[in-house]
């Protein structure tokens, strides 16, 4: 088996800082936010960048090359046009001080030009406690505050960036900084202008239309001549919605080239009434390479600190087109479970470094009135299954949507949504219930094992009767009448009290369905007097016996109990103990456990391991309990392969932990002090990677990995372990 060794090793790096100043033109600092700036009064640092860097400085850290003044611009590249030549280097513009006012926010504003992007992180906006910050070792110390940037299309259309300080430098005196890097193969350029540090909120780093009006129906955006207050975000990857031949439109295709990138084009708040509604809009799509890469979106609760969380899909089919001037027709029915509430809608567009579309969209449109898609998928909302045939082991998160399970209301209103990370069934809206019944169907699975049990993490608030949540499996499943074939599987739930504490469900499959091909569905019933509300999330269909059924299968009903596997008190380091489907000592106290986990029977050692799941909306870490270790040198070890055969990317650590908050984090570094990511890792090889760090007083923290949101993909984790410099297993 192939084997690869990553280990950290100590060396010193010394980096060649260089200032440069130029004469002084426009700018200003009001760090007591008592002056004005064009009849501002809450400007705390402008630069135009006009004609001076000042009040910036540039400090070259490696390589050549510096911050300059030309167009008009703060600008930053490595390529030299008469050369023809890029020069490797890296180079901060930093701020003077300025203080942000005790509960104030404050966030940072400016426009932007990025062409020929090579990754968000070689254009980075940074902050720094002006404590913290160095003249002698700029590179140390520094937050990224954004990451996410729009690449351009032409020399003359600026970007804006707006971008929110966190709450905890409120009060404190800091510093701002533009970090630029490029190799010597190629590089970007980066030119910033109007650069603002001021009070109040910032948008989402990508810049925002919306102007904060809620809007009635019906509502229409032409998108004839602007985005009509609508907001690109771009998620990952580069590239952006923009307003283009009296469309809004969506493309990764540019002079022969693709560029990866996922960005959702998200509409202002509006108002939905009481009566049905749909949403219409024309649009011409080109290359279609899967309806997967253009979907229509609802949500009532976007969050745009977490922009690809919380929809709901609304339709999946769209028609490929002939030529660029035949508009087609989309005409979808909202499902009842928005009925009365304020929503925002989003055009999701996905394309790759191989492929792409262009999509096209006018007159977006919402009013009431029954939509045309509603009869043609029986569901309200489309279809979201893909038609694949899943196989063991099986498992929909429901996370962030559906998951390809699709919904379908049989009598009455409402419909299952995906909301609060979870596929949600309620009929009760804004002190109202709303009679309804509808299933939400899975993909097929594939049952090809002798002993198989199915799962799901739920929480059931006011009960009505068993028979209003069911779950239900059938081989015979018919679209045309969705309601009928289904036998019910033994499922108790359980009243919940809050809407944190989640049950599990856990049954045994019935020996009649396996090596069939089968379908699943959560059945939701309730009246117009009285409602459930029914959250379900990791629904794992896997080998097995089930961990909380001791029923036959029969129907009879069962008893519930916590799964236990393994030995409960184990270190656990080798993923071979389980207590409801989660690892056994792996949660920190502490933010420093966020990841989405389960278990795999795809281990390195022993029966397990974890599957941490990957996100490309943030970083996720799977994290150790605290542990109080004395002085001394450790080291960490872990073996990791990716998941699929897209690779994946993750780094080791530890955070360092006060009174159970506040984690500090300590990542493997490179010899010039970066974070040392393991890249490209494979699906077929176990890969171990080692990190030695020292301690110099008793301290409190939790081992940990990371797996990086670039790409975002999960991974296998096994045999971890932490040792002391004497050999001795602290974690085994």
């Amino acid at each position: 088996m192939k084997k690869h060794l990553f280990i950290l090793a100590a060396a010193s790096l010394a980096l060649g800082l260089a200032s440069c100043e130029d004469v002084p033109a426009p700018y200003s600092i009001n760090s007591q936010h008592g002056g004005s700036d064009g009849g501002e009064t809450t400007v705390l640092l402008r630069a135009d960048f006009s004609s001076t860097l000042n009040p910036f400085t540039n400090y070259t850290t490696s390589g050549a090359g510096a911050w300059v003044i030309d167009y008009s611009t703060a600008k930053a590249s490595g390529y030299d046009n008469s050369s023809k030549q890029t020069t490797a280097g890296t180079y901060y513009l930093v701020s003077p001080e300025l203080t942000i006012p005790e509960g104030q926010d404050a966030h940072v504003t400016f426009d932007y030009i990025l062409r020929y992007n090579k990754g968000d992180e070689n254009q980075q906006l940074l902050i720094i406690n002006a404590e913290d910050f160095n003249a002698d070792n700029v590179t140390r110390g520094w937050n990224v505050l954004s990451q996410t940037w729009v690449e351009g299309s032409d020399w003359s259309t600026f970007s804006t960036a707006d971008v929110q300080i966190p709450e905890r430098y409120q009060g404190k005196t800091i510093r701002v900084a533009l970090r630029y890097n490029t190799n010597a193969q190629s590089g970007s350029t980066w030119e910033v202008k109007n650069f603002r540090v001021q009070l109040g909120k910032g948008g989402s780093g990508g810049g925002s239309t919306d102007d904060g009006t809620v809007h009635q129906l019906p509502y229409t955006a032409a998108f004839t001549s602007s985005l009509e207050g609508w907001t690109n975000v771009t998620t990952s990857g580069a590239g952006a919605w923009r307003n283009a031949y009296s469309c809004a439109t969506a493309t990764g295709y540019n002079n022969q080239v693709n560029v990866a990138g996922t960005y959702y084009l998200v509409s202002p708040e509006v108002q939905l009434g009481t009566e049905t509604a749909h949403v219409t809009y024309q649009y011409i799509l080109r290359f279609n390479r899967g309806d997967e890469n253009q979907q229509v979106l609802i949500s009532d609760a976007y969050d745009s600190a977490n922009p690809t969380a919380g929809w709901t899909l609304l339709k999946q089919k769209h028609t490929e087109g002939t030529d660029y001037t035949t508009f087609s027709t989309a005409d979808i029915t909202i499902p009842q479970a928005f009925a009365g509430k304020k929503v925002r809608f989003a055009m999701r567009f996905n394309c790759t470094n191989s492929n792409s579309g262009t999509w096209e969209v006018k007159n977006f449109t919402v009013q009431n009135g029954q939509g045309a898609q509603d009869a043609e998928t029986a569901s309200g909302g489309g279809t979201t299954d893909d038609g694949g045939l899943k196989t063991l082991p099986y498992t929909a998160t429901f996370t962030t949507s559906l998951e390809g399970w699709t919904n379908y209301t049989t009598s009455g209103g409402g419909s299952w949504v995906n909301s609060y990370n979870c596929a949600t069934a309620t009929g009760y809206n804004n002190k109202v219930n709303v009679a309804g019944t509808y299933y939400l169907v899975s993909p097929e699975v594939q049952l090809t094992y002798e002993v198989i049990h199915a799962s799901y993490e739920y929480i059931l608030r006011f009960l009505r009767g068993d028979d209003n949540q069911q779950f239900l499996i059938t081989d015979a499943f018919d679209a045309s009448k969705p309601a009928e074939g289904w036998t019910p599987l033994p499922a108790r739930h359980t009243e919940g009290v809050n809407y944190t504490d989640f049950a599990k469900v856990d049954v045994q499959i019935p020996q009649a369905f396996l090596g069939k091909t089968v379908r699943f569905a959560l059945r939701f019933n309730c009246t117009s007097t009285e409602s459930a509300t029914w959250e379900v999330k990791n629904f794992t269909v896997q080998e097995g016996v089930a961990g909380q059924s001791t029923d036959d299968g029969s129907g009879s009903g069962g008893t519930q109990t916590d799964e236990t596997i393994g030995t409960p008190d184990a270190p656990n380091g080798d993923f071979e103990n389980w207590t409801n489907g989660l690892p056994n000592n792996w949660k920190s106290a502490s933010t420093a456990s966020n990841a989405t986990l389960s278990m795999s029977t795809d281990a390195r050692t022993g029966s397990y391991s974890v599957l941490v799941k990957g996100s490309t909306a943030g970083n996720q870490r799977l994290a150790y309990k605290e542990l109080e270790l004395a002085p001394d040198r450790y080291t960490i070890s872990f073996w990791v392969k990716a998941e699929s055969a897209s690779g994946a990317s993750v780094i080791p650590g530890y955070a360092t932990v006060v009174e159970g908050k506040n984690p500090t984090y300590f990542y493997l570094k490179d010899a010039s002090g970066k974070n040392l990511y393991i890249n490209d890792l494979t699906n077929t090889d176990w890969t171990q990677i080692t990190m030695e760090f020292s301690l110099n007083a008793t301290t409190t923290l939790c081992p940990l990995l990371m797996v990086s949101k670039t790409p975002g993909l999960s991974v296998l984790v096994d045999d971890f372990k932490l040792m002391n410099a004497n050999g001795a297993e602290l974690i085994y």
